[in-house]
């Protein structure tokens, strides 16, 4: 099977499948070189949904039998496989996995036992990690990952990623149409390393960070500043680590400690009041649509969802509401 490097944006699909026995299964994902056996006995089936976008490739499989996997990702990748639903214990490289995510480059070589589970996998290439998280943190997690498999994170942090990389996938399938939009593709892929990245940060060198000169009173007042500077521009975490020089790891631990939330969702909040104030001000021809299009909420659902949560009422309430006034 050819190995792939980024595919183009035109290149971008979604697709669902079913298999009936394991050789189709091991063969459904583009760039995987994939061996199955199944141990268990019963008739074999499995599900499987897959997005492609760029340097991006997410996918979910659901099977019903206790399979020995062994092959690789495709090359010039950080690959991820979470576990969304395991029955019992698995082993891969030789070591126990249950709950952790799984996370290497797409050259290296696992072998697996894996019993009936549900799990999501991700693979982002390595050019667009540094590309989205600059060149110092990346070359931190690729030290991490330099020794192969790295196991990784508790059964609660594991069990929230698995649920936002299940949103965020599920919404791709959703809409696929969204994937034609760049702004959309970038999003989501923002999305997908603010879940993941944290799980292969260089602890030690962010926790240094932090005990250096930027303490974090004076760390959170400056990416304060900067947001609110910016806010128009639907900040990302990265820019913040960008314009501070600090890691996403070293800007989490001082939000947390002074503030009490994470960087992700004090810029959430940051958004939610930029959107709420163009939706009490609108202009005649405003739709709730492009107020979330301008706040870099690319999930319209989720958007409503947040902002009653926030507010108390839907988004077109207070549209319509403004109108009415």
């Amino acid at each position: 099977m050819s190995r792939l490097c980024d595919v183009p944006d035109s290149q971008s699909f979604v697709r669902s499948m079913r298999h009936a026995e394991p050789f189709s299964s091991s063969a459904a994902f583009d760039g995987w070189d994939l061996a199955y056996t199944q141990l268990s006995s019963g008739q074999f089936r499995c599900d499987s949904q897959e997005v492609r976008f760029g340097g991006v490739q997410i996918y979910t499989e659901a099977s019903n039998a206790t399979m020995h996997q062994t092959g690789a990702a495709w090359e010039n990748a950080y690959t991820f496989i979470v576990p969304c639903e395991m029955r019992e214990a698995g082993r891969v490289n030789g070591v126990a996995w249950h709950t952790a995510i799984v996370a290497f480059r797409g050259e290296h070589e696992f072998n697996a036992r894996v019993p009936p589970m549900n799990l999501l996998a991700v693979s982002i290439s390595q050019t667009l990690v540094e590309s989205c998280w600059g060149e110092a943190e990346a070359s931190g997690i690729a030290r991490r990952l330099r020794l192969g498999l790295h196991l990784a994170g508790t059964v609660d942090q594991v069990e929230h990623a698995a649920r936002d990389l299940v949103d965020v996938m599920n919404t791709c399938v959703a809409q696929p149409d969204m994937l034609n939009s760049a702004d959309a593709r970038v999003a989501t892929t923002h999305a997908l390393l603010d879940v993941l990245m944290p799980f292969v940060a260089d602890e030690h060198a962010s926790q240094m960070m932090v005990c250096g000169p930027h303490n974090r009173t004076r760390l959170v007042r400056q990416a304060r500043e900067f947001a609110l500077a910016s806010i128009d521009a639907s900040l990302r975490i990265v820019d913040l680590c960008r314009a501070l020089g600090v890691s996403r790891r070293a800007l989490q631990y001082c939000f947390e400690q002074e503030l009490g939330v994470s960087p992700v969702t004090y810029l959430r909040l940051l958004r939610l009041n930029g959107a709420r104030r163009d939706l009490l001000y609108p202009d005649a021809s405003l739709q709730v649509k492009d107020v979330a299009a301008r706040w870099g909420f690319w999930h319209w659902s989720r958007f409503s969802a947040e902002y009653r949560h926030m507010y108390g009422e839907l988004p077109s309430q207070t549209l319509q509401a403004s109108r009415q006034g």
